[in-house]
């Protein structure tokens, strides 16, 4: 069973602080989902903080924020299972070619994945760390026109000018 954090009806986002008080939240305009009922209430305030402050450093950087949903996984089996429900589409995950050449097994130790057709970040939260968090968040705020490879580069670029 999932936690989903639905979308407040205000337009002001709420605090880290209300956050913590509930279990149900949008978070600058996207949706945190996760997938696993055992996180503590610390391990769900680490990953609000890692949001937060990947968001805050993208905003000084870039203007924007990432609007992406973020689903949360937590374990191995968790993520196997996203990234093969993402494989089975049609080319709508920026990193299906290379996975095609992996077994599923390998696939499942991947940290992050981004789905740009469904606007999803997933990170597998039990090897995550901070920077993880703040590479796909830039990955997903800069401009598409641009290569898979000059992205990535760029992004892992601005991830460690940043740590």
């Amino acid at each position: 069973m999932t936690s989903h954090f639905p979308a407040t009806a205000s337009n002001k986002s709420p605090t880290l602080s209300e956050h913590r008080k509930k279990k149900n939240f949008n978070y600058n305009d996207s949706n945190i989902i996760l997938l696993s009922n055992d996180l503590s209430q610390q391990e769900i305030n680490k990953i609000l903080v890692f949001v937060s402050l990947a968001n805050e450093i993208i905003k000084c950087y870039f203007g924007v924020r990432s609007t992406f949903d973020l689903i949360i996984c937590k374990g191995e089996r968790e993520m196997r299972n996203q990234v093969m429900s993402k494989m089975r589409g049609n080319g709508i995950v920026q990193r299906q070619r290379q996975w095609q050449q992996h077994h599923p097994h390998e696939v499942s130790k991947l940290v992050t994945l981004t789905d740009y057709q469904l606007k999803e970040t997933i990170i597998r939260y039990d090897i995550a760390t901070f920077g993880n968090y703040l590479h796909e968040f830039i990955y997903g705020v800069l401009e598409r026109s641009r290569t898979h490879q000059l992205r990535e580069a760029l992004a892992w670029y601005y991830t460690l000018m940043t740590e």
